[in-house]
């Protein structure tokens, strides 16, 4: 799925964005409906939405045996979806197949499954904290 329009469609919120994204493997529903849950999770933690930043990355993810986290992650090129603002966010992780959690994810790990994702976090940097997802890279523009 091309996310430019998507992108372009979220005037009420920041956007930060490569300047060339990859495109991901999803379709619009599935992921519309992920984006959703994203932003009402951060808008949970007391922020107002033109308060939110929405930031969408090119991901490489390859194994290194020193981190603990690859392994939740396969290797492989990703777009990494990210919804940042104020509050306090508890740290949670979600990994398809993984089923729904009981922390923070428990509605967005539903949603990132509809939606072809393949891992969800999220952390807490003190004065701030984000959750983000990511979907695997179209290799084949379609």
């Amino acid at each position: 799925m091309d996310l430019e329009g998507p992108l372009r469609a979220q005037t009420s919120l920041k956007v930060e964005r490569s300047p060339t994204l990859w495109e991901a493997e999803t379709e619009v529903e599935p992921f519309l409906a992920l984006l959703g849950e994203m932003i009402a999770l951060g808008l949970g933690r007391g922020n107002e939405l033109a308060d939110l930043t929405l930031n969408v990355s090119n991901v490489v993810v390859e194994r290194d045996e020193d981190d603990e986290e690859v392994e939740w992650i396969p290797d492989g090129e990703y777009v990494a979806i990210s919804v940042r603002g104020a509050g306090a966010w508890d740290d949670d992780t979600w990994r398809a197949g993984q089923g729904p959690t009981a922390g923070p994810l428990s509605n967005v790990g539903p949603a990132a499954d509809a939606a072809g994702a393949v891992y969800a976090y999220t952390r807490d940097l003190v004065s701030e904290g984000s959750v983000t997802v990511f979907l695997p890279r179209v290799l084949e523009p379609r």
